[in-house]
């Protein structure tokens, strides 16, 4: 049996699901137990821990701390992509074998009064046919309405999407690149190619960015953050929020 790390930062599950019930979805039943409930930091707010022993994953849930209503409006937006996520790897998953993915991690990385910001990262070096798949996807919610915000509905970006994101993270983190680039002369953060499919995430100061690399080049993939000031030139207006006042405290 291959070794399978399994990573989660922050995960849980809704104050209303008891242990070890079970959920049907699609093609699988999902097997779902309450792990445990994780106090955060600097604030009054828990959340829950829930794993699905078929895929062997873990997901968070909204717990004690936030409101009714949040619980109520995101709790069933993180079931569905729990599922939906123990659904892919289950169904990409070698019939032969017993494990499922070498890494799986949900990271929280912002909330506000506001909203709700994680991360979520797989690895899976061995996969099936000997093709590694690597995957990270940045999520940002409003706890009240529930409403997803994509990068395009937060910043603005001129018609060639990939050469703007480049443009725009090297004018305001030229010495984070080329610290980078001095640290690993094979990485070429310049290629406007490793932006096409630039990965993102909601940070507490800011919003961080990471190019997409080949797999035998993922080493060069580092978060590069760029803090709420200097995005404010191009946030879109009609993004409801304030930068100044979604600094958050994780």
């Amino acid at each position: 049996m291959r070794l399978r790390y399994l990573a989660l930062l922050l995960i849980i599950t809704m104050s209303y699901l008891t242990a070890n019930d079970s959920i049907s979805w699609e093609k699988f039943t999902a097997s779902l137990s309450r792990d445990k409930i994780v106090k955060l930091k600097n604030y009054k707010k828990e959340i829950v821990l829930i794993d699905e022993s078929n895929a062997d994953t873990s997901f968070f849930r909204l717990g004690n701390g936030f409101s009714k209503k949040e619980r109520e409006t995101i709790n069933p937006i993180l079931d569905k992509l729990h599922y939906s996520y123990v659904n892919d790897i289950l169904n990409f998953t070698d019939e032969n074998s017993t494990d499922n993915v070498d890494v799986f991690e949900v990271s929280l990385t912002h909330l506000s009064k506001e909203l709700l910001g994680f991360n979520v990262y797989i690895d899976d070096t061995f996969s099936p046919g000997g093709h590694p798949r690597y995957y990270n996807r940045g999520y940002l919610y409003s706890l009240s309405t529930g409403e997803e915000y994509g990068l395009d509905d937060i910043l603005t970006f001129s018609e060639d999407r990939a050469l703007s994101i480049r443009d725009f993270v090297f004018k305001t983190a030229g010495e984070r690149i080329s610290a980078l680039e001095k640290e690993s002369p094979h990485c070429n953060y310049s290629n406007e190619e490793v932006w096409d499919f630039t990965r993102w995430n909601f940070r507490n100061k800011g919003i961080a960015f990471m190019p997409k690399f080949p797999y035998i080049y993922s080493g060069c993939e580092e978060w590069i953050l760029i803090p709420f000031s200097k995005l404010e030139k191009i946030k879109k207006s009609s993004f409801p929020y304030d930068f100044k006042k979604l600094e958050s405290k994780i």
